[in-house]
């Protein structure tokens, strides 16, 4: 039990140099591509649900040893303009052996819902391994293909991937993410001859406790390594300089579950994303997001047949919702509400 809380610390302490970083960053929209994390309010690396985990930090689900499929959809309203409905996410995990999981995403980790030439999907396709160490830890590693979309002008397939590590013991969890989100070219954007985008690593790293009162809280603490990315157009570099103002944004969220609120088998969840998105003069452009997210499980198996509470299976269904428009001012960011749905089917692996 020592060795695993000094482990514990090691690697807390191997994450603090990051946390130096968090002052200088700059504004990107993350796409909460499931609604577990969007009724967090974060990417949920840290928190140890399924679906919500499956996209961000697959290791969580290998943990506990939970084969999954899930699939969602999700849309943004901004003033009076809807957008389309579009896939949120699909994939899946197959818990192979105690030590060993297997899954495959498509997701969109940045998005821009609305027409215009701001419209911008990230999409991505990863396949991957995650493997359980230490008896708390995992660690998953995925690549796979990323296709960048800027109004109606699409790029080749190129690169991308990421890597996490998931921590959990007792009511503890603790994850972290860093993400390669690729480097994309496209010939015919804006009438331009031709412009090349090398996207910003994104990191990330929560914590979460678990009451045994079926409550549950969570924090994080984002950041965008914009200090790494690079535009050209027409083989010339225009990278906007990242040293002040855009480089100067840091990002969080924090929140809360209950489970079995009011009804056995429902779970509700609010959250609050906070952080400043910064002009390029320096100007602050005030950002606070209010999440809210609610699941229904059914349980396909029975309790009478299977007395062991670690072996179940069960169809889940989630909803979650962010919203900017509450709080919105003159100095804030545009007034949108995002919406997820999805469904998901569970099963333990005991091995």
């Amino acid at each position: 039990m020592i060795k695993y809380f000094t482990l514990s610390i090691f690697l807390i302490i191997w994450l603090l140099p990051f946390s130096g970083l968090l002052l200088a960053q700059t504004p990107i929209q993350p796409n909460y591509n499931n609604p577990i994390s969007m009724g967090l309010g974060s990417f949920g690396v840290g928190w140890k649900d399924p679906v919500s985990s499956l996209y961000n930090n697959p290791g969580f689900v290998n943990l506990e040893s939970l084969s999954i499929a899930d699939l969602g959809v999700q849309g943004g309203k901004k003033g009076e303009q809807e957008s389309a409905l579009q896939v949120g996410g699909a994939g899946g995990n197959y818990s192979y052996s105690k030590d060993w999981g297997f899954w495959g995403i498509y997701n969109q980790r940045t998005s821009n819902h609305f027409p215009g030439n701001q419209k911008s999907y990230l999409n991505q396709g990863n396949l991957g391994l995650s493997y359980q160490f230490l008896e708390y830890f995992s660690l998953s590693a995925g690549v796979g293909a990323g296709g960048l979309q800027r109004g109606k002008s699409f790029s080749p397939w190129s690169i991308s991937g990421f890597a996490s590590i998931a921590y959990q013991n007792g009511n503890w969890s603790l994850g972290t993410s860093i993400q390669y989100l690729g480097k994309y070219r496209r010939e015919d954007y804006q009438e331009v001859e031709k412009l090349e985008e090398t996207l910003p690593q994104l990191f990330s790293i929560g914590l979460g406790y678990y009451f045994d009162s079926d409550w549950g809280i969570y924090t994080e603490i984002r950041k965008a390594f914009w200090e790494n990315s690079q535009v050209i157009t027409s083989d010339t570099d225009v990278t906007p300089d990242y040293e002040r103002g855009i480089g100067a944004e840091w990002s969080g969220s924090y929140a809360i579950q209950k489970k079995n609120f009011i009804w056995n088998n429902f779970d509700l969840r609010l959250g609050n994303e906070w952080g400043g998105i910064y002009l390029q003069d320096g100007r602050m452009k005030r950002s606070l997001g209010l999440s809210l997210g609610t699941s229904y499980h059914w349980n396909l198996s029975s309790s009478q047949n299977d007395k062991s509470k670690d072996n179940f299976e069960k169809v889940s269904i989630h909803f979650g919702l962010i919203d900017y428009a509450l709080t919105a001012n003159s100095n804030s960011r545009e007034k949108e509400t995002l919406a997820s749905f999805s469904i998901s089917y569970q099963i333990s692996n005991i091995h």
